[in-house]
């Protein structure tokens, strides 16, 4: 009976709102007058739904953040709360199934005397919204989405040199990025479909500037029976790239279709291989200083 008093007690003492600070302790219970100090402690003290503030600017964790609740993380206007990826390990993972997820105004970095992986890792089925963030000099992937039924919107961020890429999806992922910006990265944008499924993402209002011509802007994979990879880009620009858009089928279909795009300064505007690999453009889009193009466009009508 009193260890399920005290377990009851632990529970109901979680608050909907958690405070973290760099002047803060971890002993302390997480509240505005009295803030933690790392992303671990303010998610234990905080009740599934919940928030977490960060007060001001410092970096607020010692490894990766695993998160098993659903919980918004927002650092305040003026305030840079930063993650770091370390250890060869990413800077957050998130691999439980059916959580709702925020990131706001966060940083992910890459703590260079130990180096870490990814900035965020999802492999399970959540809901996980970025708005607002920053993801820089990360070895690995920016956004990395493996889970099954897995969902995560991107608005309003920026990646920089991601040594592995800005956002990938795999199977069973569906991945939205809205007016936002990938300088860098092998490639930007990349969906693979390694067993049979869909892999899909939607780029909208966006910038892919890569400055490399060994860098990719947007490419396809797909490698399986049945398997699709799908990247949909409308109203968005790929920009000094290596090839800009490709598409590349072992089997199944690898698909990226595009309307009222720029594809421009681009060592290569496009490259398709495979019977199942596709660009499909509807006749909207402006090509212009490529230097090679690799197949056919599909032309498809607008509707």
């Amino acid at each position: 009976m009193l260890a399920a008093l005290v377990a009851s007690g632990a529970a109901n003492a979680q608050a909907f709102r958690a405070y973290l600070a760099s002047y803060g302790n971890d002993a302390n219970p997480c509240t505005a007058a009295a803030p933690c100090r790392l992303l671990p402690a303010a998610l234990n003290a905080v009740a599934d739904g919940g928030q977490v503030w960060i007060l001001d600017s410092a970096n607020f964790n010692q490894g990766t953040i695993n998160v098993t609740k659903s919980v918004s993380i927002l650092a305040i206007p003026g305030a840079v709360g930063s993650v770091v990826a370390v250890g060869g390990a990413p800077a957050m993972s998130i691999g439980v199934a059916s959580l709702k997820v925020g990131l706001r105004n966060l940083v992910f970095a890459n703590n260079a005397l130990s180096p870490g992986t990814d900035g965020v890792v999802v492999t399970a089925g959540s809901r996980v919204s970025l708005e607002g963030c920053l993801l820089e000099n990360l070895p690995g992937t920016g956004v990395r989405v493996a889970g099954q039924g897995a969902t995560v919107n991107i608005e309003n961020t920026t990646f920089r040199d991601m040594g592995g890429g800005s956002v990938s999806a795999a199977v069973g992922a569906k991945v939205s990025v809205v007016a936002s910006r990938m300088l860098g990265g092998v490639p930007a944008i990349f969906a693979a479909a390694a067993s049979a499924g869909t892999a899909s993402i939607s780029v909208v209002d966006s910038t892919i500037a890569g400055g490399d011509t060994e860098q990719d802007g947007i490419s396809v994979d797909s490698s399986a029976s049945n398997g699709n990879a799908l990247i949909d880009v409308s109203r968005s620009s790929v920009l000094n790239s290596g090839t800009a858009l490709r598409a590349w089928s072992t089997f199944g279909n690898a698909i990226i279709t595009v309307s009222g795009s720029i594809i421009a300064n681009n060592q290569c505007a496009f490259a398709i291989n495979g019977s199942g690999a596709a660009v499909q453009s509807f006749g909207n889009n402006h090509f212009s200083n490529n230097f090679c193009e690799g197949g056919a466009l599909t032309q498809a009508p607008l509707r």
